[in-house]
């Protein structure tokens, strides 16, 4: 399995670098899945402390918009939102830590797995024009 960044993914992290939100801000990431590949389309800043509820709060978007996440970004680290990724809910999306500065490279996505218990298996990232 691999991630693309689309163009508008990227741009949408470039102004997240650009703007230097607080560490530990948090947000969503839309896209789609097509064979083993993630297409990242979208980043959407949500704040900087996450609901207690982060489950609720996927399903709540997909019923207000049609369109679920496919996963959280967290602009520096957390360790509270990496916690709350590691349950049934979030098996199988992305969780991605972006640095505040510097290449593609530095950006970190996993993908939430199963075996035994939950942990963040390393994705492979590309990256559009």
């Amino acid at each position: 399995m691999d991630v693309f960044l689309t163009s508008d993914a990227k741009r949408d992290i470039e102004i997240l670098r650009l703007t230097r939100p607080q560490t530990g801000t948090w947000g969503l990431i839309f896209g789609h899945n097509r064979g083993s590949r993630v297409y990242i389309e979208r980043l959407f800043p949500a704040g900087k402390n996450p609901p207690r509820n982060l489950s609720l709060l996927f399903s709540n978007i997909g019923k207000a918009s049609a369109r679920t996440p496919n996963g959280l970004f967290v602009f520096g680290s957390s360790s509270a939102i990496k916690k709350a990724v590691l349950g049934p809910a979030f098996c199988g999306k992305l969780f991605s830590e972006i640095s505040p500065a510097g290449l593609e490279k530095r950006l970190k996505f996993h993908i939430v797995d199963f075996d035994g218990a939950f942990f963040l298996s390393p994705v492979r990232t590309a990256a559009g024009r």
